[in-house]
């Protein structure tokens, strides 16, 4: 197999077109109302019961119920900045610059100055270029173990071949005592026929 395929062999027994929860006119099956959960209410999932209401009805329902949600705490949040103390604001609008974050920043934009933005924008801006520094060293120190590696697979290689040649050169050198002296260890004459 090519580790540029794909191969998916689905769900064993079940045919193309078929959904293994659902039946054809979309109602649940009972193994679907089982794998969904459909009676038990879990904190954070939605309930599908069947025939009350359509799926797209309830994601509509819950992501109403989310933007609710969110519409709270931003009025919590413009409430509790009423609350602040002129040095708490400070205090705030100086963790915003120093740490550079737009998002919160945006978020409490009738804070901020036309210096205190500028700054906010010089402070991100050296915060990118360093960090774009960072990688240019991680990736000279990445070239550098490249070619640390290519140089110690080089000596592993040459090292093998060198005790190839040694173990063979030994072979060599001990087939021929063994092969030139006789039984008495002396040296055997050499034929010219």
């Amino acid at each position: 197999m090519d580790k540029n395929e794909l191969y998916h062999y689905g769900v064993p027994k079940m045919k193309w077109g078929e959904r293994r929860y659902q039946n054809p006119d979309g109602s649940l099956t009972s193994l679907g109302r089982e794998h969904y959960g459909v009676g038990k209410k879990k904190e954070g999932t939605l309930s599908l019961e069947v025939g009350s209401k359509s799926r797209k009805q309830i994601r509509k329902e819950a992501a109403a119920k989310k933007k609710k949600q969110k519409e709270a705490a931003k009025a919590k949040e413009v409430a509790d900045k009423e609350k602040m103390t002129k040095e708490q604001q400070e205090k705030l609008k100086q963790d915003i610059i120093a740490k550079g974050d737009y998002k919160r920043a945006l978020a409490n934009i009738e804070m901020f100055s036309n210096s205190d933005l500028k700054s906010l924008v010089d402070r991100r801006t050296q915060m990118d270029s360093l960090s774009s520094f960072k990688e240019k060293e991680k990736s000279k120190i990445r070239k550098g173990a490249e070619k640390t590696t290519d140089i110690l697979n080089t000596i592993g290689n040459l090292s093998s071949a060198g005790i190839r040649v040694y173990n063979n050169t030994a072979g060599v050198v001990n087939l021929l005592r063994d092969g030139m002296n006789d039984d008495k260890g002396k040296m055997r004459k050499i034929s010219n026929s």
